[in-house]
């Protein structure tokens, strides 16, 4: 009966049946492509500030002052060496030797 009135009313500028369909068909789906880029546009927001934070930590971290090993270790040379300067009188008054 559809197919027999669409090729009756063909001629006239009406919408057909099957015309209509389609169309009904594309803006249900075009509604799920909104809805879904509306999750995921959320769901970018939200990983857009994580990753902003991130930053904001990272650039403290580098600010920060790590320490220098050579330099600790250049110390610790130079504390050795005072200590063997003072020989035997450091030895014996409670000061540990240093070891690496």
């Amino acid at each position: 009966f559809h197919q027999l009135m669409e090729m009756f009313l063909s001629d006239f500028p009406i919408p057909l049946r099957s015309e209509m369909d389609d169309l009904y068909k594309t803006v249900y789906n075009m509604r799920k492509d909104v809805r879904e880029l509306r999750r995921l546009r959320a769901e970018v927001g939200s990983l857009n500030k994580e990753m902003v934070e991130l930053k904001k930590q990272i650039k403290a971290l580098q600010r920060k002052k790590t320490p220098d090993v050579n330099a600790m270790k250049k110390e610790v040379e130079t504390l050795r060496e005072k200590i063997d300067t003072l020989g035997g009188s450091a030895k014996g008054k409670g000061v540990k030797e240093v070891t690496q």
